[in-house]
């Protein structure tokens, strides 16, 4: 790995990892971009900018949004992370849009993620609306130098067009100018972030704690297919968000996989096969509580790796987890760099918008029902994934989270949780990829308001029930026991009502 060997994941892979091994290096070179990202902040708090609207999807969204969560703004400046397709988010996003306070960021690695060309479209009209052809001075771009995205910006006039380093996959990415605008945003120390991230990969040998972590991470496994139980202090769990796309992805592929599961108390998780609890903390975190549920999943012979960090290591964090997944990765037998079937649920999506599927379903009848026959007979080393496709709002993610807990308390397995399309950036690659080990719920409502996109001829709503309908038919592809379960327009009540 530290020669940037790409056949050790095998020869078939060697290409495609030899293109993706940069993050290695991201501590030295970025500082380079430090000035120019700094200059860019400072010039557009000059012109009385306050807010960043961060439109990205994956490690584009989450590093950022992690870092905004759990380091704050010591800078007083507002960060929005828009990641998602949700017209009555993308809605409310409008309304509250100042656009003489605000400066749009759209970061696609590839240049042509359909959530961040959509929401990207919506924002530059509401600032043309106001500024005219001056509203390029408030768009940047954070792509590839040869993407669609970039030759845009550059033809278009945009403020700035910054470069995401060709050879680092997107969930690898946080050291790069991904992680770095928005820290410097918030008013983060830039220069400390990659000082840890330097740390975190110096003396890469066997005996490296990551390079271990990697190796319980699969150790545990079984036929390939794990668990690894996010098990954070209050303050660190946030961060599982990220985690959680880092290994899901990475690892989820090839009918191997190492299945993330945010515990948010561990005293109550069930002791489930295969599995490893990984517990990250900060030193000042009174952890006693969390301890002694730890204590109590050892006792029934789950492992537990504790992980402690000061408040200024977060970076220590993100790139031990890359390199533990990257080594698990090779464990297993897979190349933690590629998405092999994350392409097939955005295909069945522009299949869907192409054949005009707009209308939505009637309500399922009787859908208690319908869910306890599909899940009758799980097997004890399976898991439960509840997809949502409803508006995101914190009571909905209450009653998904509410969901999830009432069925892992009656099947005593794991169930994760997710909102669309964000997941499709994240876990959705596991769960085409991953052994016959899930069982998927698609849950699905309808949105109270929508909003065009312009220049198509869809709806930002009609995108998302495409994408919808998109990864129901790409888990059927597989093969992977899917059910769907539509509630019109009262999912909270419907979800709510089950188990």
């Amino acid at each position: 790995l530290v020669a940037r060997d790409g056949t050790l994941f095998g020869n078939r892979h060697a290409a495609n990892v030899a293109k993706r091994l940069g993050w290695l290096d991201l501590p030295a070179r970025s500082r380079i971009v430090l000035p120019t990202l700094r200059q860019l902040v400072a010039e557009l708090v000059a012109d009385g900018v306050d807010t960043l609207y961060l439109l990205g999807m994956g490690g584009s969204s989450l590093g950022p949004e992690v870092l905004r969560v759990i380091s704050g703004a010591p800078s007083g400046r507002r960060l929005v992370v828009a990641d998602t397709t949700d017209a009555d988010r993308a809605a409310a996003m409008l309304d509250s849009f100042e656009p003489a306070r605000s400066v749009v960021l759209a970061v696609s690695k590839s240049g042509t993620t359909a959530e961040t060309a959509a929401l990207q479209a919506i924002l530059a009209q509401r600032l043309r609306d106001v500024f005219g052809d001056g509203a390029r001075r408030r768009l940047v771009a954070l792509t590839e130098p040869a993407s669609a995205l970039a030759r845009q910006a550059r033809g278009e006039g945009w403020r700035a067009v910054l470069t995401h380093p060709v050879d680092v996959g997107g969930r690898f990415s946080i050291l790069s100018a991904v992680g770095l605008l928005p820290a410097i945003w918030l008013g983060l120390d830039a220069d400390t972030f990659l000082a840890e991230g330097a740390h975190a990969l110096a003396r890469l040998e066997v005996d490296h704690p990551a390079v271990q972590l990697g190796h319980h991470m699969a150790a545990v496994c079984a036929e390939g297919w794990g668990k690894l139980a996010w098990c954070a202090s209050p303050a660190l769990q946030p961060f599982g968000m990220w985690a959680e796309q880092l290994v899901a992805e990475s690892t989820g592929k090839e009918r191997h996989g190492i299945l993330p599961v945010i515990v948010a108390d561990p005293s109550r998780m069930e002791a489930w096969p295969h599995t490893l609890a990984l517990s990250p903390r900060f030193a000042d975190e009174d952890v006693t509580a969390l301890d002694t549920g730890l204590e109590r999943l050892i006792a029934t012979g789950v492992p537990v790796v504790r992980w402690t960090l000061g408040r200024h290591q977060l970076a220590q964090l993100f790139v031990g987890l890359e390199l533990a997944t990257a080594i698990a990765g090779w464990l297993l037998g897979v190349n933690p760099f590629d998405e092999p079937d994350v392409v097939r649920a955005k295909e069945q999506a522009r299949a869907a918008l192409a054949a005009g599927h707009r209308e939505y379903p009637a309500p399922t009848l009787d859908p208690g029902a319908a869910l306890a026959g599909f899940l009758d007979g799980i097997g004890a080393d399976d898991a439960i994934v509840l997809l949502g496709w409803m508006v995101e709002t914190a009571d909905s993610a209450a009653a998904l989270d509410g969901l999830a807990g009432r069925l892992a308390a009656r099947h005593g397995v794991p169930v994760t949780t997710g909102f669309g399309p964000r997941y499709l950036h994240s876990t959705g690659q596991l769960h085409k990829g991953a052994p016959d080990r899930l069982r998927v719920v698609l849950l699905s409502g309808e949105p109270a308001r929508d909003v065009p996109i312009p220049g198509q001829a869809h709806t930002i709503g009609q995108l998302r029930w495409a994408q919808a309908l998109g990864d129901l038919a790409a888990l059927r592809e597989v093969a992977r026991p899917v059910l769907h379960l539509h509630f019109g327009r009262d999912p909270i009540a419907g979800l709510s009502s089950l188990a």
